[in-house]
Parts: structure tokens; C-alpha cells; sequence
């Protein structure tokens, strides 16, 4: 008697999922990647890139980063040879220019990350439109955000299109 209670309960659960599917489609979108695709931020990027703040911050920690190479190949040549306070001198010196590395890269990952927060801000508005009208236009009944789903094939993402919109509409 219990099997065929589950057996009814599982046909009948089964026709609502496919009258859900029947009345509109199930689509993921990734909102950040669709407008970071945009040409407007690519060429923002690309300016911020190209900005005297941001050059100097990439010869600094590029230069640090020689000097940390230069400090190990010491320390790997001399470092055998060296009393203990020659070899913890070393060690507090490439310390100083790890620390000097990570500080330049927290600088570049900060602009980059600034000028994304603003560039989603000024077309956040604009995508929300160009998503609506995809729902609309492509019959979808369900629209879920791409970083909460599991899984989701290829076919099932709008991003793509959501960054071809915006690149009409900006």
C-alpha cells in the first residue's frame, strides 16, 4: 500500500515539474561577468591600466619582486657562508620585500576592483532592462543567478547575451 501511495505521489509531483518547464524556461546569468564584458569596462580597464598611478604601482611591485629574486638567489649563494646575523638579516630583508610586493599588488587588485564596483553601478540599471527584455523575448520562467546554481549547461546561460545588449544599448 505505501509503494503505491509514493508511486502517485511521484507521478503527480512529476506532471507539476513538467507543467513548470511547459510554462517558461530556466536560464542562468552571471550579472558581473555580463557587464565586465562590456566594452565600456573593458576600455575603462584598459584606461586604468594605462593611468600614471597605476604604472607606477606596477614598475614598484615589479621591481620589488626583482629585488626578492635577487635576495633568494643571495641567500641560496651566500647563505651557507653567512654567520646566523648575516642570514637573519637576509631573512628580515626579503621579508621587508615580500611585504613591499604584496602592498603593490593590493594597490593594482584595489583600482581594478574600484573601477568594477563603479562600472556596475553606472549599468547596473541598463542591464537589469536588457534582462528583462531577454526573459520576456526568450519565454524564461526562472532566471537564477550563475554563482548559486550547481550546475547548468552551456546552453542555459544569457550572459553572453546580456554583454551583447549592453554593448548596443551603452
Amino acid at each position: 500500500m505505501f509503494k503505491q501511495i509514493m508511486a502517485a505521489v511521484l507521478i503527480v509531483s512529476s506532471l507539476g515539474a513538467t507543467q513548470a518547464f511547459a510554462e517558461g524556461k530556466i536560464a542562468v546569468v552571471d550579472r558581473q561577468k555580463a557587464i565586465l564584458g562590456t566594452v565600456l569596462a573593458k576600455n575603462k580597464l584598459r584606461e586604468l591600466r594605462e593611468s600614471a598611478d597605476f604604472v607606477a604601482n606596477m614598475k614598484e611591485r615589479d621591481a620589488a619582486i626583482a629585488k626578492v629574486k635577487d635576495l633568494y638567489a643571495k641567500a641560496q649563494k651566500e647563505g651557507p657562508t653567512m654567520s646566523k646575523e648575516g642570514q637573519t638579516d637576509l631573512a628580515l630583508k626579503i621579508q621587508e620585500k615580500e611585504a613591499d610586493v604584496k602592498h603593490a599588488a593590493t594597490k593594482l587588485q584595489s583600482a581594478e576592483q574600484q573601477l568594477a564596483r563603479e562600472v556596475l553601478i553606472q549599468v547596473n540599471e541598463k542591464m537589469m532592462a536588457v534582462i528583462s527584455d531577454l526573459v520576456k523575448e526568450e519565454g524564461i520562467g526562472l532566471l537564477l543567478e550563475e554563482s548559486v546554481v550547481l550546475f547548468a549547461d552551456a546552453d542555459s546561460s544569457i550572459t553572453a547575451r546580456v554583454t551583447e545588449k549592453l554593448n548596443t544599448v551603452q
